[in-house]
């Protein structure tokens, strides 16, 4: 199965044909176990669409389906330039949740994994929004904050890091069903 087909409709949203060019490319890299793991190894937190074969790529789905019904609403000001950064940060956000190859279990430092291994594809705003999608919960089960090499998995801090997280937040919510289209 082709990744980037797989996502042929949430990449037209995309307006700006450049950074739907770069989103096309990192969808490429992302490694094929993508395709056909569920969204959680554990299968305790996440809602009933997001398990079983493919439940990663519903869960991309659904983030962004909320990703851009939520953005009708005016609080959240969402410029159509930020709802491009937020699609192509969601299409990517958990590429590689299981590391560089398939773990077999969610790798706590995967958001560091993907804005690295997309450092020199995609632009800032959207690495930034990658790096920071876990918000809160960027500890590991210690309580210490979670590192890939030198760099350490930060909060959101821009609004469209903040939407990013909630979108991923929200798709991620036991008693949430989502019809993914």
């Amino acid at each position: 199965m082709d990744k980037v087909k797989v996502f042929t409709n949430e990449l037209n949203l995309i307006c700006d044909k450049e950074l739907r060019d770069k989103a096309i490319k990192a969808i490429s890299l992302i490694p094929d176990y993508f395709l056909v793991i569920p969204r959680s190894s554990s299968d305790k937190y996440h809602p009933a669409y997001a398990l079983g074969k493919g439940g990663l790529v519903r869960h991309t789905k659904a983030t962004i389906q909320l990703a851009v019904h939520l953005c009708r609403n005016k609080m959240f000001r969402i410029t159509p330039d930020d709802l491009d950064y937020v699609i192509t940060s969601l299409l990517v956000h958990d590429g590689w949740k299981n590391g560089l190859s398939d773990t077999g279990h969610t790798k706590d430092e995967h958001p560091l994994i993907a804005a690295d291994e997309l450092k020199t594809v995609l632009p800032a705003e959207c690495l930034s929004a990658i790096r920071s999608h876990m918000g809160q919960w960027n500890k590991d089960k210690n309580g210490r904050i979670v590192y890939y090499g030198a760099d350490e998995m930060p909060e959101p801090t821009s609004h469209i890091d903040k939407y990013v997280h909630l979108c991923d937040y929200i798709a991620s919510r036991k008693i949430i069903n989502i019809d993914i289209y």
